[in-house]
């Protein structure tokens, strides 16, 4: 953000809780039903992981509910014969509805709410699933993913839906595991499953069709993982890949690289990283060396920082061209990098895991690593496993087990971060990212949306 629309004010202290939406929005990771019936009592339910997407002065979330009137273990006798509440018992049901929800980012109140009943699945089988699949917005086209591997495009001024379409193989294997578990009176479980984000290139929307569900106590591989492409006008299926975004890079999102006029996918998998023109999926140019993760690529310019395919996973980069990629640099003297990262202000600024949890920065250009204190140190960060981070004008945010971090996004300031305890909604392991538009920043919390706004107030 810069000018008069990024943040003005000097930090969290000074800006202002500039609404809470009008209309509950579920919770990250809640709770689960291994096993045997679970009573809500007031707990908060999952509604998947996703993060807010804001264009057009309008804040989306994509979020599901169980819906329908088909329950797993006994929870329908508790009902029936013990007279006990539904409401209390919804963690139980197998259906769900996926839900798209528009609010109005100046306002917080609900502009339209999409439903599409009982379209998808209830995930709280184990509440280390998911799904964590933020949508994509182009164009004023609203474009998400479902639970059960639904494509919907939806208009984003009203709501109306312009298409839906699927994944293919794997959304068919999705609506073959809830057919078996209305009839086994189970939920569906599974680990980290839709571990990735919705992206559009070149009119083409582009998704990892990554599925680990597990039925009757396995793991299901019937299809392996690829990378698909949808006609962004129509939903109809173009290509799909599957060698890319496969086992080896499995959780995680494709990114846009724009090569000039052009807008290219670059993704993983096999230790590779893929450059692929979005209308035909023809592989451009493949290189090796690179592992997956999620949010593991980040683009500024011709330059992709990424992990190293290695036990360490550095943190390298690479220069991006017509015909191949050029490694630049890689960082030594860390033991493993945690999934997120970003560019800002030709710096890279990523979670180290060893040693001892650090913020690390790095000149985008040279790769040489930037102290950020009189000691020559790193910034502890304390983040989690999935790395929130995000550049906001001055600062890098991160988000910690309490809240967020705020660190002067200068290499000799960053040990004077500010620390902000604040209850925000969390997926397995880490906090879900906020989305940053405006001098503004939207929070998902356990319970709603919610906008801080980092602007003057006149």
């Amino acid at each position: 953000s810069a000018g008069t629309d990024g943040p003005q004010v000097g930090g969290w202290q000074d800006a202002r809780l500039a609404w809470v939406s009008d209309h509950p929005v579920p919770t990250g990771r809640g709770p689960d039903t291994r096993g045997a019936a679970r009573r809500i009592d007031n707990r908060i339910l999952s509604g998947g992981w996703a993060s807010p997407m804001i264009s057009q002065n309008t804040a989306i979330m994509y979020y599901y509910r169980p819906g329908g009137d088909i329950y797993a273990f006994d929870a329908a006798r508790l009902i029936r014969e013990e007279g006990e509440r539904p409401d209390n018992l919804r963690l139980n049901l197998i259906r769900a509805d996926d839900i798209v929800h528009a609010f109005d980012a100046t306002s917080g109140k609900t502009l339209w709410r999409r439903v599409y009943a009982e379209a998808g699945v209830n995930w709280s089988g184990f509440n280390k699933s998911g799904p964590m699949i933020s949508p994509a917005i182009k164009d004023g086209v609203v474009y998400a993913m479902g639970t059960l591997g639904n494509i919907y495009a939806v208009d984003l001024a009203d709501g109306r839906t312009r298409w839906i379409s699927d994944i293919g193989p794997r959304a068919e294997i999705m609506r073959n595991i809830r057919t078996g578990l209305e009839s086994s009176g189970q939920l569906f479980t599974s680990r980290s499953d839709f571990a990735c984000n919705v992206v559009v290139a070149g009119n083409v929307v582009v998704i990892n069709d990554k599925i680990n569900s597990r039925s009757g106590g396995k793991y299901r591989y019937e299809e392996g993982n690829g990378l698909t492409g949808l006609c962004a006008v129509t939903g109809r299926r173009l290509w799909r890949l599957p060698q890319v975004m496969n086992a080896t890079g499995s959780h995680g999102t494709a990114v846009v690289w724009r090569d000039g006029a052009n807008e290219r996918i670059l993704a993983f998998g096999n230790d590779k990283m893929y450059c692929i023109e979005p209308v035909s999926g023809e592989i451009l140019w493949e290189t090796d060396g690179v592992q997956g993760g999620n949010d593991a690529l980040a683009v500024s310019g011709n330059i992709v920082v990424a992990h190293t395919a290695c036990d360490q996973r550095k943190l390298a980069a690479w220069r991006l061209g017509n015909s191949g990629a050029e490694k630049l640099w890689e960082l030594d003297g860390y033991g493993s990098f945690i999934n997120g990262m970003t560019i800002h202000d030709g710096r890279v600024y990523a979670n180290a895991r060893e040693p001892d949890r650090v913020l690390v920065c790095v000149d985008l250009l040279s790769g040489t690593r930037l102290p950020v204190d009189g000691n020559g140190d790193d910034a502890r960060s304390e983040v989690l496993n999935q790395g929130c981070i995000a550049a906001f004008g001055p600062w890098i945010i991160t988000a910690t087990s309490r809240g967020l971090r705020f660190y002067p996004a200068e290499p000799e300031r960053m040990h004077e971060f500010e620390e902000v305890s604040y209850p925000l909604s969390a997926g397995y392991i880490g906090s879900l990212y906020p989305a940053i538009a405006d001098g503004r920043v939207f929070i998902r919390t356990p319970d709603r949306l919610v906008c801080f706004d980092f602007r003057n107030e006149n």
